[in-house]
């Protein structure tokens, strides 16, 4: 069980590292500057990301929290 644990919540923490990667190059690529339909597109599509990363990042949060309650009871 200790083992599953520990491999599952490795993987856990490499991925919230990603969502955070992630997260820094949507937020620094907005171009402001850009203008018009297709930029309209791209930006909803970037906020769009953005929330199915915070998304993601709080199931994680959630199932290393079951994760680690296992055992415990």
């Amino acid at each position: 069980m200790r083992t599953t644990q520990t491999l599952t919540n490795a993987k856990l923490v490499a991925a919230s590292r990603l969502l955070d990667e992630l997260d820094a190059a949507i937020a620094s690529n907005r171009l402001a500057d850009w203008t018009g339909t297709a930029a309209e597109e791209y930006r909803t599509r970037l906020n769009r990301i953005a929330r199915q990363s915070a998304l993601l990042r709080d199931d994680m949060i959630a199932t290393s929290r079951l994760l680690w309650s296992a055992g415990a009871a």
